[in-house]
């Protein structure tokens, strides 16, 4: 598989991205806005994060921006949706990010946005591959020029009007080393938010662990300083800052549809009538919650620029799915980790029991973390599935999702870049989950 993907461009540092393709993929972007947008000047923000290639990579992708007649708007080192804040902030027209998100240290790669519009391979990142290929790119009369943008300064402003609350709670941030670490201190500062750093540093080897907080096993230090400190709950970010993991104040470890439920009851104080959007593999406590506070429930397939879309064309209070990230409407519909983290703290100083019981509070079925199987063949995997179960609802939205009874349901969907099925399931009893769970890996791995 080669380095454009569905929602960015992402490969092995340099055998599979370098400066080169950065150079080039940058005036692929360039001529892409060019076409769809009639646009022969315009402004480019661009940022990177702290791995150790994306110095370079960010210098060839300036390099071809101001070549292809643009003007770069420099970022330098900011997270993710700092890149998309600086288009809905009127700084920049697009955004470039060379980052590689979660992925281990050796990897690296560009997200393209429109501010909260992710430019991916439904909406045109198919196209800028077709041109990049091509080398088909179109000389200006002008090379573009250059500017300098403190967005953390523009973007913590904005957080401090928007955000007056006194924070109370006593939180533990583990950021992994990755670029959310700077960035939150500069924020917290203007907050006046205190908080317990771990891995605050940014190191694009990550020394510590892998910057991804949905994999459990890279929480350890936090769940135990959060119990060392006596905290009322710990976050962690992943590499770029977009999405976030969270530990209660015991050190436990909680899936991301239980703080979509903790967030709709919060939210849906206020504003009774609006539409939740979450992930088709959240519990259905997720439904009940939102339905019980008056909110109006929307399953949506895995994927967040499908959520931003729906947010801004549909509108909604807010839509978050399984891998942490989660997009206010109040704020762009930006999957923004630090603004997702400030209404979490928000809603516990609001609601004052201990977050571990608030949490528990909502898992009313037994479910199944996201369980990955290795196979010959996905997509026999999921048609012997079907088969089995055609006599039950089935849903294909994304994958397929069946519906057993009013509590009993699972989805399986095949991986995009690997021999693998996914599976999440959920029942209303463990023991029910556990017969549910034998079932489905002997049809997974029959032959």
């Amino acid at each position: 598989m080669g380095i454009f993907h569905a929602y960015d461009i992402r490969g092995v540092y340099p055998d599979e991205i370098d400066e080169k393709k950065g150079y080039e993929i940058a005036r692929a972007f360039a001529e892409f806005i060019k076409q769809k947008h009639k646009l022969e000047r315009c402004r480019i923000a661009i940022g990177m994060d702290a791995r150790r290639s994306s110095p370079g990579i960010y210098n060839s992708v300036i390099k071809g921006v101001i070549e292809s007649g643009f003007d770069a708007v420099l970022l330098g080192e900011v997270t993710t949706f700092l890149s998309y804040y600086t288009v809905e902030a009127g700084l920049a027209d697009f955004s470039i990010m060379v980052t590689a998100s979660h992925n281990p240290k050796q990897y690296n790669g560009l997200k393209f946005s429109r501010g909260s519009e992710m430019i991916f391979s439904e909406n045109g990142l198919k196209e800028i591959e077709e041109i990049y290929s091509a080398k088909s790119f179109s000389e200006p009369r002008n090379k573009g020029s250059v500017f300098e943008e403190d967005v953390v300064s523009v973007y913590s402003e904005y957080l401090a009007r928007k955000f007056n609350t006194k924070y109370n709670s006593k939180i533990v941030i583990d950021f992994g080393n990755g670029i959310a670490g700077p960035v939150f201190n500069r924020v917290a500062k203007v907050l006046g938010l205190e908080f317990y750093p771990l891995f605050l540093e940014a190191d694009g080897d990550f020394p510590n662990h892998e910057a991804n907080p949905i994999k459990e096993e890279t929480l350890e230090v936090l769940k135990k300083k959060v119990m060392e400190e006596k905290a009322d709950l710990g976050f962690a970010f992943d590499g770029d800052g977009d999405r976030l993991g969270i530990v209660d104040e015991k050190g436990e470890f909680h899936q991301m549809d239980y703080i979509i439920a903790f967030l709709a009851e919060h939210c849906l104080k206020e504003h009774q009538g609006e539409k939740v959007y979450y992930d088709l593999r959240c519990s259905r406590a997720v439904e009940k919650v939102i339905k019980d506070n008056g909110g109006i429930p929307v399953r949506v397939r895995v994927g967040n620029p499908f959520y931003k879309k729906l947010l801004r064309e549909q509108g909604g209070l807010f839509g978050a799915e399984l891998s942490g990230h989660v997009m206010f409407k109040e704020n762009f519909c930006l999957d923004d980790a630090i603004f997702a983290l400030l209404k979490i703290l928000e809603a516990l100083e609001e609601d004052r029991r201990n977050l571990s019981g608030i949490l528990h509070s909502y898992r009313i079925f037994a479910k199944s973390p996201e369980t990955n199987f290795r196979v010959k063949d996905a997509d026999a995997a999921i048609s012997r599935i079907k088969e089995k179960f055609s006599g039950s609802k089935i849903d294909e939205t994304d994958g397929i999702t069946v519906e057993l009874d009013s509590h009993a349901w699972f989805n399986i969907r095949k991986s995009n870049t690997e021999p693998l099925v996914r599976l999440n399931a959920e029942a209303e009893s463990s023991e029910k989950l556990d017969e549910l769970m034998k079932e489905l890996k002997g049809v997974i791995w029959s032959n």
